[in-house]
């Protein structure tokens, strides 16, 4: 029998044990890490004789992979592989999945929560009236704004939909080119310069890599209008924090919603404290909802790897 082990956050917390029964009517041995942390050599204890691990955030190194002798396959519960060693997999045979198609809504709700914010200004008018005072602020709105759209996979495109659905106006830049989704999405493609210059809203939904660690910097910021607003809920390592702080400062941008975080969990962000920036816990994809579908791809995509039905792009070597 091959064992799964379970070192998510709060997996049957959340659903209730759904991923759990998944898995046993599936035919695998089940273990799940329960406590709200592990050590490093906790963490390799427990996984010593897994053929499986269905991960969350936490990261997953060298050094905790070797203590694996058995393991084949790490089933992430989201879309990034930038917290899992993948030299140390391909070098071992090791095959990474994640739970694309799963996440995208949620953190395009995440997105557009944070620019209706914004737009409306309702944290600085919540605050004052809390404090009694009626002082209304007048507000842009969303209507005919241009959000720029760094990165146009699955998260981008979820938030384009969403934005149109506000009369935005929508322009993208990305690696390579999307010309069927921006024609189906209504969106224009732009250099990132030009997208900079233009954008009312810049939103980051890039993934991360060794190619683009804070690939947005001061030099992005200053490109920037002076009452844009800049959100990130993609990876902390896409963007210098030290240089969002100081752009926030200085008035070089308007303001910043920020979800991820180069060190997380994080509690000492040169963020923290500024009143432009709206700040949250790396809850993008953090609904009940999402959570459930999330911890059940991942175990289904366990359950196909086994059996040779797991395919890319779930799946990469």
């Amino acid at each position: 029998m091959k064992k799964v082990c379970i070192t998510a956050e709060g997996v049957t917390e959340i659903d209730g044990g759904q991923t759990r029964e998944f898995l046993s009517r599936a035919g695998f041995e089940v273990a799940e890490w329960t406590k709200p942390s592990f050590t490093s050599e906790e963490y390799c204890r427990f996984i010593q004789d897994a053929d499986a691990i269905l991960a969350g955030t936490e990261p997953i190194r060298r050094e905790m992979l070797s203590c694996a002798p058995k393991l084949s396959l790490v089933s992430r519960r989201g879309v990034g592989y930038n917290n899992v060693d993948l030299d140390y997999c391909r070098e071992n045979g090791i095959s990474v999945a994640i739970t694309t198609g799963a996440v995208e809504d949620a953190v395009a709700e995440l997105t557009m929560g944070y620019l209706i914010n914004f737009a409306r200004k309702i944290p600085s008018q919540s605050h004052s009236l809390s404090q009694g005072r009626w002082q209304r602020e007048l507000s842009s709105g969303l209507s005919g704004a241009i959000l720029g759209l760094v990165g146009f996979g699955g998260i981008g495109q979820a938030v384009c939909r969403l934005a149109r659905a506000f009369s935005m106006q929508v322009c993208y830049y990305a690696p390579h080119r999307r010309l069927e989704e921006e024609q189906a999405l209504g969106a224009s493609y732009l250099p990132l310069n030009e997208l900079l210059a233009v954008s009312d809203y810049v939103s980051l939904h890039l993934p991360l890599n060794r190619g683009n660690e804070h690939c947005f910097s001061m030099d992005q910021f200053c490109r920037m209008k002076q009452s844009a607003v800049f959100v990130n809920t993609a990876r902390g390592g896409l963007v210098a924090e030290a240089d969002l702080a100081k752009a926030l400062k200085e008035g070089i941008i308007a303001g910043a919603a920020v979800d991820v975080f180069e060190r997380e969990p994080c509690g000492d962000s040169p963020l923290m404290g500024l009143p432009n920036v709206i700040l949250t816990p790396h809850s993008g994809t953090y609904t009940k909802t999402t959570f459930t579908q999330m911890n059940l791809l991942a175990a289904r995509n366990i359950a196909d790897y086994f059996s040779g039905r797991l395919k890319p792009p779930f799946r990469v070597l």
